[in-house]
């Protein structure tokens, strides 16, 4: 974190704070090794479960399904993409992967538009809206459970994204220009330090790790 915070290049500054989610998915599973129970089967099974996780999107989206304690900031951190509303367009759209879960442009469209509205919360996804005619509803009813869900797919799919274009800087990815910057520094590093901050601040999480220290 601290060669994050020294980093004079934006891109290279997120890169190192993503590295940080990296490592303590990694520190997570080694826990959840130690911690098991050699006569508690199920706990073996589910400690083998996240150790299997095999791609690196689905361990960000373990990490913030299990241990975000709070969605609020990173609503408000989500909502600056519309300042930059074309560039993301570009980036995630235009070079869309597979898992995202705003693939078409009715769903991308109305999740902005929420967004925009200051408006996203369970109720207002699950109502259906008209897009060019086509109904959409970003999640199937009114449910805290659901609406979490979808937030933790659109969240990691657009930090694992950025991720992705300033590591691998090939034409299959979005190529950022140092004109960019302001999308990295203005929303996707403030979207991946609300992540960062609400990971850090699970007491649990801290509890868990502890058990790293014993011997």
């Amino acid at each position: 974190m601290v060669m994050a915070i020294y980093s004079l290049s934006t891109f290279e500054r997120y890169l190192k704070y993503y590295h940080q989610l990296e490592l303590l998915f990694d520190a997570v599973r080694i826990s959840k090794l130690k911690a098991i129970n050699t006569n508690d089967l199920k706990g073996y099974a589910d400690a083998l479960k996240i150790c299997s996780k095999g791609n690196e999107i689905s361990h960000l989206e373990y990490i913030i399904k299990n241990y975000v304690t709070s969605f609020d900031e990173i609503i408000e951190s989500m909502s600056l993409i519309i300042n930059y509303e074309a560039l993301a367009k570009d980036m995630f759209q235009g070079y869309s992967k597979e898992g995202n879960p705003l693939s078409d442009e009715a769903r991308w469209s109305v999740n902005i538009k929420h967004l925009n509205e200051n408006n996203y919360n369970p109720a207002t996804l699950a109502t259906s809206v008209q897009h060019q005619g086509s109904t959409v509803r970003l999640i199937n009813k009114n449910d805290i459970g659901l609406f979490n869900d979808f937030l933790v797919k659109v969240i990691s799919y657009w930090i694992y994204r950025i991720r992705c274009s300033i590591a691998h800087n090939r034409i299959s990815e979005y190529v950022f220009s140092y004109s960019d910057e302001g999308f990295i520094s203005e929303f996707g590093e403030r979207l991946l330090l609300s992540v960062i901050k609400s990971v850090l601040s699970n007491a649990g999480l801290h509890q868990e790790m502890s058990i790293l220290s014993q011997t």
